[in-house]
């Protein structure tokens, strides 16, 4: 039988294991930032020079987690090509970002060019179809 429980810091331990260990993939990344107000929106996304992907995802969301490997693996890829923001929607800090951009479903990823929204991805469509959108941002 396995045994579930949410803890103190909202992560889901199945048996032994974390179930959002995945944060890890991207807590060393100089090419992924974690957004944590609607100020480190404005400087990291708004005024970047830079293409930014910004993921919005929840700890509990399970294709968020599957995606952020893949997202990732393409910000090392394609390493100062583009930024990618994570932002938590249940962080109370960034309700005005989840509600400025209308992020109802998760996983949602919002592709920004020169500071405006360019594209919007709902869910995990796999590793080429994002490849293909994001090679875009770079023309």
């Amino acid at each position: 039988m396995m045994h579930m429980r949410i803890n103190r810091i909202g992560n889901l331990n199945i048996g032994k294991g974390i179930f959002n260990t995945y944060k890890r993939c991207y807590s060393s990344s100089k090419n992924v930032v974690q957004l944590k107000n609607l100020n480190d929106f404005e400087e990291q996304v708004i005024k970047s020079k830079a293409p930014v992907v910004v993921d919005f995802y929840a700890d509990w969301c399970g294709p968020c987690k599957n995606l952020t490997p893949k997202l990732v693996g393409l910000a090392e890829k394609y390493d100062g090509k583009f930024l990618l923001a994570k932002v938590d929607i249940d962080d109370i800090n960034c309700t005005e970002i989840v509600r400025q951009y209308e992020i109802r479903a998760l996983p949602t990823l919002v592709m920004f060019k020169n500071g405006e929204p360019t594209v919007t991805i709902v869910g995990d469509r796999g590793i080429d179809p994002l490849e293909s959108d994001l090679k875009q941002l770079f023309d």
